[in-house]
């Protein structure tokens, strides 16, 4: 599942010395007043601070002329509520609520598959490590006929109707009717937990440096980083680039214990202060395993929320190189309210500021989010993709580490290093490919079609010299052409050539190898690992200074 950059629920829990707790006062009763309250108020003569919507409520739902249901006006009001405090207050129904939940706990219930639905036919791309389907014997390639009986090919359905289909209360039975290599057969998977990785890959990318590439923050994020790095640590590494790019945060403890993992006792993590929160200052209590490991941070402008508090105590303390764009600029903290039917409400209760001081909140206008959502389009327009910004004039958002470099607030976390966007071979014609989906139909089509031929290749390089000899680029425009009616322009075909191959090279690998694989070959000749590895080779990623 993809993060968007409204925040997510805060998950407390004591570790380690390192913890922090976020005390929701009065919003509660606030809620109930405001959500339920016609239900118990008078529409004259009523009282308190709520009595003009409870009592517009209350006549609607006896008076209005056709009949409306007090859940569906709830619904719609809800959101608009909080969209009037600011940019990252937030209503999630049920559904999604329940999606996000399971994303930033790490696991759900279900079968454990990740699957494709080309020309109405559902076929497994992984079978999900550790998960029930594994276990059970479901492979890549095979194609579900049908669930518990239930046909997928008579009645096409969409992908969110499958899953629900496919998930289920832990415990039970999934029976499904596969196709494997042209013969029938029935596997029956018992529904369990299912593991959402949070960490997309983690290889040495030069000898004894790891690359770590994190999508989100959540409860099982320190466990996958740790175990991942484990044995190149035992061996000895010379240093670490972890990519956040592109991460819009999770859970802001865990930010908070992988700071402290690197950390020395007493050095500050972040603060955390708001109108009915106490200030608090969170700080290392110096038990981490990787305080003496170069580090290397990777960041864009799509990097938030946990990402950026995470990198601002590793900036502020010296601790790190942050190597790329500025980020996002999202300083505010949530909490969440849970209501009784799985729906949810965000609301901001605090600021956090790094450990110099900075609240790196971007401006936004209370109750006006046009703007604020408008901003990443602004930074592309003004060309701050492309060159490094400007130090802010105002003296007041101008702070200093521990070691005396200069670093500034007000909107997201800038980096030590900038390294521009990378636009070679950007054309209209690629992006009505990447829009459209063509790229990665494609991908999976030519992978399940040659999934023997290519699984026997050792290596991410063996599969390219292979897949360079196959004339894949004008393969995917024609398939473009019939499938997704983008006619084919020749000139902006070969202009993207290596952009194009190169995406669709890293698909196919992820289809038949994994996550890792498509990793390596999306990073070769990333200009940003370049510079990362580089200042590593040159030990200058720490210890820093000014």
């Amino acid at each position: 599942m993809e993060e968007d950059h409204s925040d997510k629920p805060l998950c407390h829990k004591k570790k380690a010395g390192v913890s922090v707790i976020y005390i929701l006062i009065g919003f509660t009763v606030a809620a109930l007043a405001v959500f339920s309250g016609y239900y118990l108020g008078r529409r004259e003569g009523a009282v308190g601070k709520y009595s003009k919507l409870s009592a517009l409520l209350e006549v609607i739902n006896e008076e209005y002329v056709d009949s409306i249901s007090p859940d569906s006006l709830q619904e719609s009001l809800l959101p608009l509520l909080l969209e009037q405090l600011d940019p990252h207050c937030s209503y999630l129904p049920p559904e999604v609520n329940s999606g996000e939940t399971a994303r930033l706990e790490g696991s759900f219930s279900g079968i454990g598959i990740q699957f494709n639905t080309i020309k109405d036919t559902v076929i497994v791309i992984n079978a999900i490590d550790g998960g029930p389907s594994a276990r059970a014997g479901v492979k890549p390639g095979d194609r579900i006929l049908a669930v518990n009986g239930q046909s997928l090919l008579l009645n096409p359905m969409e992908n969110d109707s499958i899953m629900s289909l496919l998930r289920g209360k832990e415990g039970s039975i999934a029976a499904l009717s596969i196709l494997r290599k042209g013969k029938k057969q029935d596997i029956r998977v018992t529904r369990g937990p299912v593991p959402i990785y949070s960490l997309d890959a983690a290889y040495e990318i030069e000898p004894r440096v790891m690359y770590v590439k994190l999508n989100g923050w959540t409860k099982t994020t320190l466990q996958e980083l740790l175990a991942s790095i484990s044995e190149n640590l035992r061996r000895g590494l010379d240093g670490m680039v972890l990519d956040l790019r592109g991460n819009g945060g999770g859970y802001m403890d865990v930010a908070i214990n992988l700071s402290n993992e690197f950390l020395k006792a007493g050095q500050d993590i972040v603060m955390v202060k708001g109108r009915a929160y106490p200030k608090e200052i969170v700080r290392a209590n110096g038990s981490g395993v990787l305080k003496d490991l170069p580090l290397v941070i990777l960041m864009d402008e799509l990097s938030a929320s946990s990402s950026e508090i995470f990198a601002g105590a590793m900036q502020d303390n010296d601790r790190a190189m942050i190597v790329g764009r500025r980020s996002f600029g999202k300083g505010l903290v949530q909490q969440t309210l849970d209501f009784y039917d799985g729906s949810s409400a965000r609301l901001t209760v605090a600021r956090y500021y790094t450990p110099s001081g900075r609240c790196i909140q971007k401006p936004f206008v209370r109750g006006d989010n046009l703007d604020y959502n408008m901003e990443l389009q602004q930074r592309f327009d003004d060309g701050d993709l492309y060159r490094t910004g400007q130090p802010p004039k105002d003296p007041k958002l101008v702070f200093k580490t521990i070691g005396g470099r200069l670093v500034y607030g007000g909107g997201g976390i800038s980096p030590d290093v900038f390294v521009p966007a990378d636009t070679s071979g950007l054309t209209a014609y690629y992006l009505r490919l990447a829009r459209s989906g063509s790229i990665a139909k494609y991908a999976f089509v030519y992978a399940d079609n040659n999934r023997d031929k290519l699984s026997k290749f050792d290596t991410e390089e063996e599969l390219i010299r292979y897949l360079d000899t196959q004339g894949l680029l004008y393969k995917l425009a024609n398939f473009a052409a019939t499938e997704d009616g983008i006619q084919q322009r020749t000139g902006a075909l070969q202009f993207s050539r290596k952009l194009l191959l190169q995406q669709l090279y890293a698909l196919i690998a992820d289809d038949i190898f994994g996550r890792t694989s498509m990793w390596r070959i999306t990073n070769m000749g990333d200009k940003t690992i370049e510079e990362a590895v580089k200042l590593i080779k040159q030990k200058k990623a720490w210890p820093l200074k000014k």
